[in-house]
């Protein structure tokens, strides 16, 4: 219900463009947060809440809180692609790529399939190219083919997104 709720005031708030109430969407987004917080005082174990609640706040750009909400869920289970990805965009954007590569492998790891963690990858390794340099654990032609097989596993996985197609493609 509260995921329901939470996509349907963030679908109005895109609606309404220039016209938005901000100040009613501030309430409706900390009415829902108050709702996550109830759940999970109520339900300390649930995983899906944890998830949900740190990819809420990640969303309304609450950082910080959303990762120590996706540390604990990864914690409960750390199963969990999502989380995996989640924490490794964190970690990336915080400056640690290194860390975050740890992230995103474990998310590939868990879910082969899915083009957005390969893609995130390969984004990782040549976006941060001198972090993985200046750690003398990669070489410029390693870099090079790990950042390609990563875009072109994306492709493959999902060969009618163009997107993922042109970043392969560079």
């Amino acid at each position: 219900d509260i995921v329901a709720r939470q996509k349907q005031v963030f679908a109005d708030a895109d609606k309404a463009g220039d016209d938005l109430d901000q100040d009613n969407l501030r309430m409706q987004l900390q009415q829902i947060g108050n709702d996550y917080d109830l759940l999970l005082r109520r339900n300390p174990a649930f995983v899906p809440a944890y998830v949900s609640y740190g990819l809420f706040l990640s969303k309304v750009d609450n950082r910080r809180e959303a990762v120590t909400l996706l540390l604990k869920a990864n914690s409960l289970d750390p199963n969990l692609p999502i989380v995996k990805n989640q924490l490794g965009n964190y970690l990336a954007e915080e400056g640690k790529p290194l860390e975050a590569m740890n992230y995103y492998l474990a998310a590939i790891q868990l879910e082969p399939k899915e083009p957005l963690y390969h893609f995130q990858l390969g984004t990782l390794l040549t976006e941060a190219r001198d972090d993985f340099l200046k750690s003398g654990l990669w070489s410029r032609a390693q870099l090079d083919k790990t950042a390609r097989e990563a875009f072109h596993q994306a492709t493959l996985c999902a060969p009618d997104d163009w997107r993922y197609a042109y970043r392969y493609g560079l």
